[in-house]
């Protein structure tokens, strides 16, 4: 049976969790709740079912059989699940005799405006868990924004003993020390409440999970006083690299929107690391490559594009990719953050740096909306992390019956992607005309390439003036 493990933040219906004036927006103290998404690539289709543990019990809660039609894109909202409380927290997992890739879909439950943005993260396949896990960014009421939860699931037969350590910036003593009992596929739920008193306001820094058997983690983080919202899968230790690939770069791009990329890096060998950052533009041209950059043993560095518009001045507006490179083969980890500082204002958005690409990808939650104001809309970059051109790039467009509904060519070998370059693609562009992936809701992309390629999806609607946006990778297979 395959599995995927959505092992933190599901269903998280906790409200009020840091102490906080009052705001008529405050998405750090909305109650949430989880829709999981899900697609088959299998062209033969099979069965899934859907696995609830509370926090602290190793007996399913509930579970749920779902029939996979072949490329079936489709999604199920657990608060529509019988046998789950109101106030359910804890994991799911997903076993099925075919192929499936699943996000989950954080979306808030109260307040005198539902209208927040939606937080993504990707499932895990069991594969990826591990003793050791890494959390590049945590927040407490820093830069408006506050680490609204971390989870940790355990993925072994028995109860494990995970230790979370958060540490202050540049410290290598922890500010938040506690070890969890966690029972077997059981997932725990560490909120920003039970941190707040080691934190303190204006925390900044990073995290580290060591478990005594294998695990993994997920974070959901959220805007102290607005409708932002992100959520993001931490890395095992295992899953460190000395190149790192970010799909999304960009230095007030957009004119008016100016959206602006920053990246966390985090180290996480044994002795400190030098790094470079290669900006690459969308048309092929490697515009600056940041030198000189260290890293101490566990520690975090942040930076962005715009720190050297002086030096070069075409990252200034610019749209493209970066690479991540530790020069003295020391592994890192990564994650990208984009915030909109302009108008309309965009919300910050979330993904992980990944190491390594695949000939295939896909990506679960697609959608797309003819009115922006009426619903989300999901853009998609493609990045060659390949060794040569990229020839041969299609996106395949599935509709929640396993119908193609549209095709793109993002590479061919008269356009060729070159290495490390994205490609953008969304149904607007591509697609058949109106609404896809939302009567009935279901809707995803795959990606083949001749080259390893990395994906990520930015997902997003139009709220008055705002614009609430977030991302997620594209899972290879």
């Amino acid at each position: 049976m395959k599995r995927v493990l959505f092992l933190s933040l599901v269903a998280v219906l906790i409200a009020g969790l840091v102490p906080l004036s009052a705001v008529a927006q405050s998405a750090t103290g909305q109650a949430w709740s989880t829709s999981i998404t899900y697609y088959t690539p299998d062209p033969v289709g099979g069965t899934m079912t859907i696995y609830y543990y509370a926090d602290g019990s190793s007996t399913p809660s509930a579970s749920v059989p779902i029939t996979l039609a072949p490329h079936k894109a489709g999604s199920l909202f657990i608060g529509n699940v019988p046998g789950l409380g109101a106030s359910f927290s804890g994991g799911a997992v997903l076993e099925s005799d075919v192929p499936v890739i699943a996000t989950a879909v954080n979306i808030a439950q109260t307040g005198p405006d539902t209208n927040y943005a939606r937080p993504l993260y990707t499932g895990f396949d069991a594969a990826q868990a591990s003793l050791n896990f890494f959390i590049p960014t945590v927040l407490y009421q820093k830069f408006g924004y506050t680490t609204h939860s971390i989870g940790i699931q355990n993925v072994e037969g028995a109860p494990v003993n995970a230790t979370l350590k958060v540490f202050p910036l540049g410290s290598t003593t922890p500010a938040f020390e506690q070890t969890y009992t966690i029972q077997s596929q059981s997932a725990k739920i560490v909120t920003s409440a039970d941190m707040a008193a080691s934190l303190g306001v204006g925390f900044t820094g990073s995290a580290v999970i060591a478990a005594t058997g294998k695990v993994v983690a997920s974070v959901q983080e959220t805007a102290d006083t607005g409708r932002a919202a992100k959520a993001f899968e931490g890395l095992a230790a295992d899953a460190g690299a000395t190149e790192i690939y970010m799909a999304s770069m960009m230095c007030h791009a957009y004119g008016a929107q100016s959206q602006t990329s920053y990246y966390a890096i985090q180290n996480v060998g044994s002795a400190q690391a030098q790094v470079n950052i290669g900006f690459y533009d969308t048309h092929g041209n490697l515009l600056y490559t940041a030198t000189g950059l260290t890293i101490d043993v566990g520690n975090k560095i942040s930076e962005n594009p715009c720190k050297y518009t002086v030096s070069a001045p075409a990252l200034e507006g610019a749209v493209g990719s970066a690479v991540i490179t530790s020069t003295n083969s020391v592994p890192l980890i990564a994650m990208g953050k984009i915030k909109g500082e302009g108008s309309p204002a965009m919300t910050e958005t979330a993904f992980v740096g990944q190491s390594a690409g695949a000939t295939k990808v896909a990506a679960p939650y697609i959608r797309w909306k003819t009115d922006p104001t009426a619903g989300e809309r999901a853009y998609v970059s493609v990045m060659n992390v390949g060794a040569t051109d990229a020839t041969n790039i299609v996106v395949n467009y599935y509709d929640a019956n396993g119908n193609l509904a549209a095709t793109a060519n993002l590479a061919t070998s008269s356009n060729p992607l070159p290495r490390f370059i994205k490609a953008n693609t969304n149904w607007g562009l591509h697609g058949t005309g109106g609404d896809f992936g939302v009567n009935p809701y279901g809707g995803a992309i795959e990606v083949t390439s001749d080259q390893p390629v990395i994906v990520v999806v930015r997902v997003q609607k139009t709220v008055g003036s705002d614009v609430l946006a977030e991302d997620y990778n594209g899972v290879g297979w």
